[in-house]
């Protein structure tokens, strides 16, 4: 089974002052993105990397492709893109 991690930048390790998460809404070409459980427009975004087997056991992680997790801040239901969502003023 392939392990999934979330990026976090720096994670704070070195950093003394944490970083809010950008909290808000998005699309995907030109369509707005809205929770299918909730109907809530906002969002939080993760990348996330997308390990596979192969690569892991060669020990080349860093070189997986990565994703977007986006969690609905209202119910925290989490959706993937693979493509980046854009910002969106709607």
């Amino acid at each position: 089974m392939d392990t999934i991690f979330f990026l976090e930048g720096n994670m704070g390790i070195f950093d003394k002052q944490q970083k809010q998460p950008l909290i808000a809404s998005y699309k995907m070409r030109g369509k707005k993105i809205v929770c299918p459980y909730c109907g809530s427009d906002k969002f939080e975004v993760r990348d996330v990397l997308l390990n596979t087997t192969a690569m892991t056991f060669l020990g080349f992680d860093w070189a997986n492709k990565t994703a977007s997790a986006m969690i609905c801040t209202n119910c925290s239901r989490i959706e993937w893109y693979f493509n980046q969502p854009e910002f969106s003023n709607d």
